[in-house]
């Protein structure tokens, strides 16, 4: 059977996104209980773990903050990291 990754799997919609994919493929869910998705050594290890995979399903995603004069920098910069950076280190590992 060939295997997905799926980051942030763990949600409302990833929830049934695995529950679908499921059926056909062996799932590995990496949600932020097993990696930290915003870091680069440790994407790098959970797929050097994982091994050879058929593809990757990134749903690693949100919103955090109000208008943006209401958005401090600092929630900015972690919403680039949660909504971006996660999905480089993923497709880039």
């Amino acid at each position: 059977m060939r295997t997905l990754v799926i980051t942030g799997g763990t949600g409302g919609l990833g929830t049934e996104v695995v529950r679908r994919l499921s059926v056909d493929y062996r799932c590995i869910v990496l949600g932020r209980a097993q990696v930290d998705l915003t870091s680069e050594d440790s994407v790098r290890k959970a797929f050097d773990d994982i091994g050879a995979i058929y593809g990757l399903v990134h749903l690693v995603g949100g919103w955090t903050g109000g208008t943006v004069r209401e958005t401090s920098l600092d929630t900015w910069s972690k919403m680039l990291a949660v909504n971006t950076t996660t999905a480089f280190l993923a497709a880039r590992a």
